[in-house]
């Protein structure tokens, strides 16, 4: 008996973590609400949380959905690549070798 209990337990907790939604993690910050009533409309937000960007790459990913049908204003397309911007940066670039001593 404690043994089905203990199953259901863990199958119930395991199907509460599938059942949670990238979504409900997005960053706060100022653009989420345009880019969640914006974005959302072809797939979830959280698709986007995997990448990490540098202000002209999410300008240009925007500009490729808006040639998809996204349908925003020049306002709220600053609002969206601001918010990816500030909340999904691009990693660092990583520092440049130190050049070889002379021999």
């Amino acid at each position: 008996m404690k043994l089905a209990l203990t199953t259901l337990f863990l199958i119930a907790v395991a199907a509460a973590a599938v059942a949670q939604t990238p979504e409900s993690s997005l960053p706060a910050g100022p653009g989420k609400d345009v880019f969640e009533a914006k974005c959302s409309t072809c797939h979830g937000p959280g698709r986007v949380l995997i990448y990490r960007r540098t202000k002209a790459q999410w300008a240009s990913t925007v500009s490729a959905m808006e040639e998809k049908g996204l349908m925003v204003s020049a306002a709220e397309s600053e609002q969206i690549v601001a918010y990816l911007t500030a909340t999904l940066p691009a990693d660092p670039e990583p520092p440049a070798p130190a050049p070889a001593p002379a021999p």
